[in-house]
């Protein structure tokens, strides 16, 4: 095990340099941070501006590969991208919509569109993505999954992040009253 993540981090060490130095307009794309999480784990969480599409997009994080009861999260560079909407009053309406839904009942499923990119979401690339409101002690949580075959790719998000996530969409919405 412990010589598997060695060959990973030197290959990821290795494209990184190239990333890294990219000039290409296609590869580097601008986004606008609205407002962001980072966790004590290193995970963060956020939502963002991409002038390019037009569109905000919630990033929901790294997502673990396996069934439907375990989930082993190794993939650090693909991550979720929800989109909210083109103006900043539908993607407020949007993380309201999780939030509602996170307060439902346990199991409860709604269907959106995301995308499992890496750096950056591609609008071409759309897929469904299912909504799971998950209870556990005491916290609520959504599970954001796709279904790629015989496997599920799973991220998680609790309902403290989403509500965290709104109040910092409504601030900026007060400080910049114009923004589209």
């Amino acid at each position: 095990m412990k010589s598997l993540i060695k060959v990973f981090a030197v290959l990821l060490l290795s494209v990184m340099p190239v990333i890294a130095s990219a000039q290409d307009k296609k590869i580097l794309k601008q986004t606008i941070d609205i407002t962001e999480i980072e966790h004590e784990d290193g995970t963060e969480v956020s939502v963002f501006y991409m002038p390019d599409f037009d569109q905000y997009y919630l990033e929901v994080g790294n997502m673990g590969v396996g069934g439907e009861i375990v989930q082993i999260n190794f993939d650090p560079i693909f991550v979720l991208f929800i989109p909210l909407g083109s103006t900043i009053e539908e993607a407020q309406a949007k993380l309201e919509q999780f939030k509602e839904h996170a307060k439902g009942p346990r199991g409860a499923r709604m269907e959106t569109l995301g995308v499992l990119a890496f750096g950056y979401p591609n609008e071409e690339e759309l897929e469904p993505v299912t909504v799971t409101a998950r209870r556990l002690l005491i916290t609520r949580q959504l599970e954001f999954s796709v279904t790629r075959g015989e496997w599920i790719r799973a991220a998680y998000m609790d309902r403290a992040d989403i509500v965290s996530l709104l109040n910092g969409v409504k601030l900026h919405r007060k400080l910049h009253p114009n923004t589209k």
